[in-house]
């Protein structure tokens, strides 16, 4: 049986009795307990990775990771132990190589044999890697999408170029896409869009976002941009103003773009969370 995020104003507000976080980069295996009767999962992809220009051009931010929530009956889960994944942030690209931003990767609880799940009890997406550019105009990667239940959505694209990243399944408002212009890039409910830069070397600031991480900042000859705030998740890196992009807060923030000598910024790491209420 699921419980949708509206029926939760009824439900126990007791302390949860059992509480487990996974926030480091890896597989684990976790066992449904014994006792309880509901659980409450929340999961945040990583975020996408800013580019890098290695002398001129400009380089744009990483989208946020999306953002995926689920209350279930505990009996509605298996007995039994289930694989978790907790989802890298994209990899900061290396100073001196133009090369566009690495997306992060997913967050996920699977399900086991015998559930009534489409493979995943929870799953958050990624944000796509920023792009880069020789030219002046660059784009933002876009941000993760999901949604509030267990059903996969699609994760942001990574930006090629001036071509910005698509916002990650199901699209606007819950996830944005990338910037290429000098306006910041779209807020988001779940994970938000990079910046990108415009035709005149103008940048925009990555979009920011509710539950998913914010977009990264951009960087072109002129300046860096800022990077997206979140609410309950990581904010985006800034952009490079002369040191290096910012990396991506955790969870699921996107880094800040590079250029010029200097690094971009990591994506933020993904995180899960399992409550567990009697």
């Amino acid at each position: 049986m699921f419980i949708a995020p509206g029926d939760r104003a009824g439900r126990k507000r007791n302390i949860p009795v059992n509480v487990q976080v996974f926030s480091t980069p890896g597989t684990y295996q976790w066992a449904r307990p014994s006792a309880g009767t509901l659980v409450y999962l929340r999961a945040w992809g990583g975020g996408g990775a800013g580019a890098v220009r290695a002398t001129t051009g400009n380089a744009g931010g990483g989208g946020g990771g999306g953002y995926s929530e689920t209350w279930l009956q505990l009996s509605a889960l298996k007995v039994g132990t289930r694989l978790i994944h907790v989802g890298v942030g994209g990899i900061a690209g290396t100073a001196g190589i133009s090369l566009d931003g690495a997306a992060g990767a997913t967050t996920f609880m699977a399900a086991i044999s015998g559930e009534t799940f489409d493979n995943y009890v929870v799953y958050a997406t990624a944000g796509g890697g920023g792009g880069q550019n020789s030219a002046s105009t660059v784009a933002g990667g876009g941000g993760g999408g999901g949604n509030a239940s267990w059903r996969v959505s699609g994760g942001g694209d990574s930006a090629v170029g001036a071509t910005p990243g698509a916002a990650g399944s199901p699209g606007s408002p819950l996830a944005t896409a990338g910037g290429n212009s000098a306006t910041a890039a779209g807020d988001a409910l779940y994970g938000a869009g990079g910046g990108g830069v415009s035709s005149g070397n103008a940048v925009g600031a990555g979009g920011n976002a509710v539950y998913g991480g914010g977009g990264g900042g951009s960087t072109s000859s002129v300046s860096g941009s800022s990077g997206g705030s979140s609410a309950f998740a990581g904010a985006g890196g800034a952009g490079d103003s002369g040191s290096g992009g910012v990396a991506g807060s955790n969870p699921g923030g996107g880094g800040g773009g590079g250029r010029n000598g200097h690094a971009s910024g990591a994506g933020g790491n993904g995180r899960l969370e399992i409550y567990v209420f009697a």
